[in-house]
């Protein structure tokens, strides 16, 4: 008995699903790359403005910490834009 497999498109896999659970974990996927890039931004912007060595771990981390939410939150904006 022979088994086979085939990887199904995007598409296929909305088609079957109507859009829930996959839509749902592609959503979660893009907010997490905006979290992730917003992080990188704040922080460098937080590290960039501190003045000082002194000063350049908190306010990187403040800014790392408010770039991770806003950059979800847009890209979350963005996805239901899109879709």
């Amino acid at each position: 008995m022979e088994k086979t497999f085939k990887s199904l498109s995007s598409e296929e896999l909305l088609c079957i699903d109507g859009g829930g659970a996959y839509s749902d974990f592609m959503k979660e996927l893009w907010v997490g790359g905006g979290s992730t890039v917003g992080t990188l931004i704040g922080g460098a912007i937080g590290v960039g403005s501190s003045g000082s060595i002194k000063n350049a771990p908190v306010r990187g981390t403040a800014g790392a910490a408010a770039g991770a939410v806003t950059g979800g939150i847009i890209a979350a904006k963005v996805w239901d834009a899109l879709h």
